[in-house]
């Protein structure tokens, strides 16, 4: 529940940053970008105690790419020509909710 939370949080802030009207807020969407992946990551390894391997290295990745990809956005770049790597990021972005979700589904029917 709390990766749905904050998942929503993130795409908000996430366009509102991208309007550079955001900007104010750029070091909470990093903080919150940072919870994400480390919920990611509790999730993994949750998720390697019950023996499920595929979720578990799925949730590593994406609790590696998700940081990773934020922090290649620098220097930033706004208007209506984002970068690769801005749209690279929005659809790990949501991968990782759906891999969150996954996991979340795999460990508790593994109870």
């Amino acid at each position: 529940m709390l990766v749905r939370l904050i998942a929503v949080i993130e795409l908000g802030l996430g366009v509102w940053i991208a309007s550079a009207k955001g900007l104010p807020y750029l070091k909470m969407h990093i903080g919150l970008g940072f919870g994400m992946a480390l919920l990611l990551l509790l999730l993994a390894i949750i998720a390697v105690t019950k023996r499920l391997f595929v979720p578990a290295v799925l949730g590593l990745i994406f609790a590696v790419l998700l940081p990773y990809l934020g922090l290649q956005q620098f220097p930033l770049k706004f208007g209506p020509q984002l970068g690769t790597v801005q749209y690279a990021h929005v659809l790990i972005a949501l991968a990782a909710i759906g891999i969150a979700e996954m996991m979340n589904s795999a460990i508790r029917k593994r109870g």
